[in-house]
């Protein structure tokens, strides 16, 4: 099984490739990419579908798996952006073939790792040994590799 894990902001966004299965997942690829500096917002839209075609064209996933804004965070310039990236990231993903997309707050993430669902029990309860170097990944590309590893069976 091929999952891939997106995690999207305003200015940058984050992809984790995992294979395996959820008892044993595996990181094939990690992505960090900013936005392209000077482009308007059409033209960043536009990049972003063109990075995520070529990268799911490039892949036999499984699915893909997007971290969403949580619904609590306050309406701003910056959480329109990230919802308008989210949104081409999985136009692009269904425009390629991927049969399966989700988008998953963090509760959600937590409730189908095994968690009751609360969010801060990905920090505080969750069992990361069966990702090597979990802790020494950033912050984005934790959230990436989990919103991943929550949509393996």
């Amino acid at each position: 099984m091929k999952i891939l894990g997106v995690r999207c902001s305003n200015s940058d966004y984050t992809t984790c490739l995992l294979s395996g299965d959820a008892a044993a997942p595996k990181v094939e690829e990690m992505k960090h990419v900013n936005y392209p500096n000077g482009y308007g917002e059409a033209e960043t839209l536009r990049w972003l579908r063109q990075e995520f075609q070529r990268l799911c064209n490039g892949q036999a996933l499984d699915e893909v798996c997007i971290k969403r804004a949580e619904t609590n965070v306050k309406r701003s310039n910056s959480l329109e952006a990230r919802i308008q990236a989210e949104a081409i990231v999985a136009l692009a993903a269904a425009e390629s073939g991927c049969g399966k997309v989700q988008r998953k707050v963090g509760s959600t993430v937590a409730k189908d790792l095994g968690l009751k669902g609360k969010a801060k029990y990905l920090q505080t309860k969750l069992d990361t040994s069966a990702i090597p170097d979990f802790g020494d990944y950033s912050a984005k590309e934790q959230e990436a590799i989990l919103v991943a590893w929550s949509c393996m069976e």
